[in-house]
């Protein structure tokens, strides 16, 4: 008996002292659960999301009940911000015309939010209203010291970051901050998920950038991606660069100009950071322009008219742009490659992982003639001679993934207007793909592609077809500590460069691996049948992203010199090689 009496005591005493900690803690479980009634009911009162007096007036019910509840405290500082700036949203500057008073209820509000619900959603919502009180009143510095902190706590490349950048890149405007104000409207695109309604940020991206020439070498592009067959560019007669290339801040078309022997950025097309084109130069110096977005395929036979005149606000609305295709989703592409005939006609080919390899000419602002040639193909390279058009590619499945024996290589020639049957070139016991493809004059076709069984035994393997259809057996033309470098997980952005020279013979330029900080640039002639000996280009800092080089079109050049492209931390960087 006694021990049931003590039990008991000991529990009395326990939730005593249960309540006495909740209480003077200002957690009233009853209360709460009444004070979570009235912000849920103050939150459903509104006008156009300004919440209104009878709102306020529950939600200081509310706050008495249960002081340290969150949603209370933010809501209300919601109404005090709402009643200090009511004619913020007639205007876009900040004036001294505001309620004070309730500016520092609302500041006071957010603040105790923030110190006592740490980690929660709340907290990170105080922290965007705190800034935006901040930004207001005046007080910017601090604004931007708050929006700091908050992207701190934000995952990263998340639309949620998108106003915060915006109000970043607001307030740094109004402090005459030029440089950071750049920086925050690229970030606040690269972060926003939908394009539309971006037309106001490009506009003034492209003006600080036209006042301030000082900061296009320092600040854009930062890190573009993408090379071998994900990047390509053409330099004109008139000494501009085009370049295509996809970056993780959103850039994918610029034109660059040579100025005190660095390559500075005059202009660009900004559309998003998945986007897939190429550029070409025909033979009347236009540079062609094709890359899919969204939904959508879209072309231009001259790119000046785009990045001069055109806006990637609204895809569907450009003017000068043709839309190609409705049936394309660019996320699921894993190549889009161009080439144009002797009569300026682009040739398209692009792989999609979920419907195969389609091909298809532009004709009038149209795609015609588009045919599903290879089923389950990704990485695709196209050329074209004549009536003949050829197409290789390496075939997909979930399963084929780098080194899998399921992805090989896979080649489709067209005459005519007639596709003649798919020939496999590579070997069925290795993984094989990433290629790239030349013909000679003659009409031997020449195919260098990547092969391996992992990442160490990778090989660059050389294949051709004669000029009497006989297809060669492969052979390696780099392997062991001039293997080409790959990632474990290989993205097909790895692949070679090659290009046909004057004499007819065959330039392969590749990357390979040389320790852990550096990567060299080599490339290999194949003169008259025979393979040269393996020349070291230069060497480039780093392995992450660095890829393939690209070998650049261009105009009144010497057929026996190639220009080369990559990037050293954004600077785009061109070299000229004669082999």
């Amino acid at each position: 008996m006694k021990n049931k009496v003590l039990s008991f005591s000991l529990i009395v005493v326990a939730v005593s002292i249960l309540l006495f900690l909740m209480f003077s803690y200002g957690y009233v479980p009853l209360s709460a659960i009444q004070a979570e009634n009235f912000a849920t009911r103050a939150e459903n009162i509104g006008n156009n999301d300004l919440l209104s007096e009878e709102a306020a007036n529950l939600l200081s019910k509310a706050k008495e009940l249960s002081p340290n509840y969150c949603g209370v405290r933010f809501y209300l500082g919601r109404y005090y911000y709402d009643q200090a700036f009511f004619n913020r949203r007639e205007s876009t500057k900040i004036e001294e015309s505001y309620d004070h008073a309730n500016a520092e209820k609302a500041i006071a509000e957010f603040q105790e939010v923030i110190k006592g619900c740490r980690g929660s959603n709340f907290e990170n919502l105080s922290l965007m209203y705190l800034a935006r009180t901040y930004y207001w009143s005046g007080n910017l510095t601090t604004a931007i010291s708050v929006l700091d902190e908050l992207i701190a706590n934000l995952p990263e490349k998340n639309s949620i970051l998108s106003p915060v950048y915006d109000l970043r890149a607001d307030a740094y405007h109004q402090l005459n901050d030029r440089e950071n104000e750049l920086i925050s409207l690229i970030l606040t695109m690269y972060n926003e998920s939908e394009m539309e309604d971006q037309g106001d940020n490009i506009l003034r991206i492209q003006n600080i950038l036209k006042e301030s020439s000082y900061l296009v070498e320092e600040v854009l592009p930062t890190r573009p991606l993408g090379f071998g067959k994900y990047t390509s560019a053409t330099i004109t007669s008139d000494g501009m660069m085009q370049l295509f290339a996809i970056s993780n801040d959103g850039i994918s078309l610029g034109r660059y100009q040579k100025r005190e022997e660095r390559w500075q950025l005059v202009d660009y097309l900004l559309v998003d950071e998945t986007i897939l084109g190429n550029v070409s130069i025909d033979q009347d110096q236009n540079t062609h322009v094709v890359f899919a977005s969204g939904n959508q395929l879209y072309y231009s036979s001259n790119v000046t008219e785009i990045v001069n005149t055109i806006l990637p606000v609204n895809l569907n609305d450009y003017s000068l742009m043709s839309q190609l295709s409705n049936n394309l989703v660019s996320t699921r592409l894993s190549s889009l490659q161009m080439t144009l005939d002797d009569l300026n006609i682009p040739h398209l080919v692009w792989g999609h992982v979920d419907m195969g390899v389609f091909y298809s000419t532009v004709s009038d602002g149209a795609l015609t003639g588009t045919s599903l040639i290879l089923p389950y193909g990704t990485n695709p390279d196209i050329k074209v001679e004549g009536e003949h058009v050829y197409v290789v590619c390496n075939t997909f499945s979930s399963a084929g993934v780098f080194p899998s024996s399921q992805t090989q290589l896979l080649f489709r020639e067209k005459i005519g207007s007639v596709w003649q049957p798919i020939v496999k070139l590579s070997n069925s016991e290795i993984w094989s793909g990433g290629a790239s493809m030349e013909i000679s004059p003659d009409g031997t076709i020449h195919v260098v592609y990547i092969a391996g069984a992992s990442v160490e035994d990778a090989h660059l393997m050389y294949v051709f077809r004669n000029p009497q259809g006989i297809w060669s057996i492969p052979e390696v033309i780099a392997n062991g500590e001039i293997r080409p470098w790959i990632p474990d997980n290989y993205g097909g952005k790895y692949t070679a460069a090659t290009t046909m020279m004057e004499d007819g013979s065959l330039t392969v330029i590749w990357r390979a691996p040389l320790n852990n900080d550096m990567t060299a640039v080599l490339g290999r002639q194949l003169v008259m049948g025979q393979w040269m000996t393996v020349t070291v280009i230069d060497s480039i800092e780093g392995k992450d992203y660095y890829e393939s080089p690209s070998i650049v079109e261009t105009a009144n050049l010497p057929k026996d010199i190639i220009k080369l492209l990559w990037f050293d931390y954004g600077e785009p960087i061109i070299k000229e090689w004669k082999p």
